[in-house]
């Protein structure tokens, strides 16, 4: 499965991100997971936003909307990476899970999009995330601590 890394990078990155932290959870347990999560995602992540001075970008733009490798670091890693851990507390673990199956099977040999990520998670919660998802999640600029 692939996607274009150029247009909507999060797809990628924020993905590779957060499945890191399920394997930590799977291999060594849920706190470790969780310590990982916190030392090198969420805390690196807050870090940056506090010294930037003025609102971050959204993580839903293309690579040459990137002003600098830090932004896109900072972003389209940790912060992509952020809203989809908090995208599995508004849904659940199971139904997360669920949905990067589906995700996975209706893309297998294509390259996805924003809009099918959005799709699974749709089906496998019975409900429209459209909205929060784009929105609340991906082109939100606002800090962390309000967003979403």
């Amino acid at each position: 499965m692939g996607n274009n890394e150029v247009k909507e990078p999060w797809l990628d990155e924020a993905l590779t991100e957060y499945s890191t932290v399920l394997y930590y959870e799977n291999v060594y347990g849920r706190k470790t997971g969780q310590r990982i999560y916190e030392d090198f995602i969420y805390n690196p992540y807050r870090f940056y936003e506090q010294s930037l001075g003025r609102l971050p970008g959204p993580v839903l733009r293309p690579l040459e909307e990137f002003g600098t490798w830090g932004e896109y670091d900072a972003i389209v890693y940790s912060r992509g990476a952020i809203m989809l851990k908090q995208l599995e507390s508004s849904i659940g673990k199971e139904k997360f899970r669920e949905a990067l199956r589906f995700y996975f099977r209706q893309n297998i040999y294509k390259n996805a999009t924003t809009a099918d990520f959005i799709k699974a998670v749709n089906k496998a919660t019975g409900a429209d995330w459209t909205d929060y998802i784009y929105n609340k999640m991906l082109k939100n600029t606002q800090p962390l601590h309000k967003a979403a």
